[in-house]
């Protein structure tokens, strides 16, 4: 476990991270990992939070994505993610996160085609105009979420590697 200063600044070897206010408010709403738990180090040193160790990662992910994305679409996608445990210390192996990407990528493209299919069925019966744009919606939201998925997993992935990178070149 890490607290949030530590994960800042081992971010800061990679990014221009957020302030500490900033991150903990992405911990409330999701779009990082929320604190697992309180370290209590005494009068002096007092309560602070720990969280998981891969915070450092989200958060360089999360600064990465933000040009691009709405941040409740890539704590929806850190989301999706960690209900899989794909983000967890021994799960978050590249192996099992470019697998994902696969699976994802067959498992979209079915949906796409399914959702292609009911808007076709739709308009062959002659549904109502509002009845196929709810279709054409969903199908969207389906089609966004999707490749901010796949655009987390290579983010983070890469922030992986960074922060690897940038302790090894320490240690040398």
């Amino acid at each position: 476990m890490i607290g949030i200063k530590t994960a800042i600044n081992k971010a800061a070897k990679v990014i221009d991270p957020p302030p500490k206010t900033t991150v903990n408010r992405w911990s409330k709403k999701g779009y990082v990992s929320n604190m697992i738990e309180f370290a209590n180090y005494g009068a002096a040193g007092g309560r602070v939070g720990q969280y998981p160790d891969r915070l450092p990662a989200e958060i360089i992910t999360t600064v990465r994505l933000k040009e691009k994305y709405r941040l409740s679409q890539i704590g929806q996608a850190r989301q999706y993610l960690a209900d899989k445990n794909l983000l967890e210390e021994k799960a978050g192996s590249g192996s099992e996160l470019e697998a994902e990407l696969v699976f994802k990528t067959l498992d979209y493209n079915s949906k796409i085609e399914k959702g292609r299919e009911k808007i076709s069925q739709l308009a062959e019966q002659g549904a109502e105009p509002d009845e196929i744009q709810k279709a054409v919606r969903e199908l969207n939201d389906q089609m966004q979420l999707h490749e901010v998925i796949e655009d987390y997993i290579r983010e983070y992935l890469k922030a992986v590697d960074d922060l690897e990178n940038e302790t090894l070149s320490k240690a040398n």
